[in-house]
């Protein structure tokens, strides 16, 4: 939930967003037409448009802020390529990544991501959150035999986890 830099992922393509389907009503600039072209010359029409990366906020998108350094294909077939960046689309509320149209991303293709993101602003029920786990720690530390200092460092780490439970992805 920190601002993080230089997280690299890396996933396989597996599937084609239905609502990308090519048919024969759908205008495509010249780009997106030879990457076409070069899917059929291969015998594949099939190709990725999307993937997720795993770092988007659980809370707060409106607080998160975050982009892409870098994203390589390693494909099957055909050898590999470095996409620019500035011909994606990033949405960085839900982590959802789309490729431009013409992009040569057969199924099967490993796509490695190098990325950056986190809070801009840290949630103020996260800084509290992490002020009573810091307590609970400092509290065990400080008298872990017989706790006379008055704080039960259990329920300092129960309020923590409670609070923390909205910032957890199921």
């Amino acid at each position: 939930m920190a601002p993080f830099a230089g997280v690299v992922e890396t996933q396989r393509a597996d599937a084609m967003d239905i609502e990308d389907a090519m048919d024969a009503y759908v205008p495509l600039d010249p780009t997106s037409q030879l990457g076409f072209s070069r899917a059929q010359s291969l015998g594949s029409t099939l190709l990725t448009r999307h993937f997720w990366v795993r770092e988007h906020p659980p809370r707060y998108p409106e607080l998160w802020t975050g982009n892409i350094a870098s994203i390589s294909l390693y494909r099957s077939y055909s050898g590999q390529q470095t996409v620019a960046v500035n011909t994606v689309q990033y949405e960085t509320d839900t982590g959802h990544v789309r490729f431009q149209l013409g992009t040569f991303v057969p199924p099967g293709t490993t796509i490695q991501v190098t990325y950056s993101g986190g809070y801009a602003t840290v949630p103020a029920d996260l800084v509290q959150a992490c002020q009573y786990m810091a307590a609970s720690m400092a509290v065990k530390q400080l008298d872990p035999v017989d706790g006379r200092s008055g704080h039960d460092p259990d329920a300092l780490r129960a309020d923590a986890l409670e609070m923390l439970a909205p910032y957890t992805r199921r």
